[in-house]
């Protein structure tokens, strides 16, 4: 027996993701709404905080007035 595993797309991932990052929904309703595992969503999440900080600390720097010019 073969375990068919659902692939969801980018779009799907990223809808999620703010879904949980607003904070208007409790994370039942969410895993109710989308039909994904609260693990997975956890996932997704971890994998968009762990890219997105590190890109919004190099947009500080880079937007920051340099010291001494």
């Amino acid at each position: 027996m073969t375990i068919n595993r659902k692939k969801h797309s980018t779009q799907t991932k990223v809808k999620v993701v703010l879904d949980v990052l607003k904070g208007e929904k409790t994370r039942a309703e969410i895993t109710a709404k989308y039909g994904i595992h609260a693990t997975q969503i956890n996932n997704w999440k971890k994998a968009v905080l762990d890219i997105s900080v590190p890109l919004s600390i190099e947009a500080v720097k880079l937007t920051s007035p340099q010291e001494g010019s």
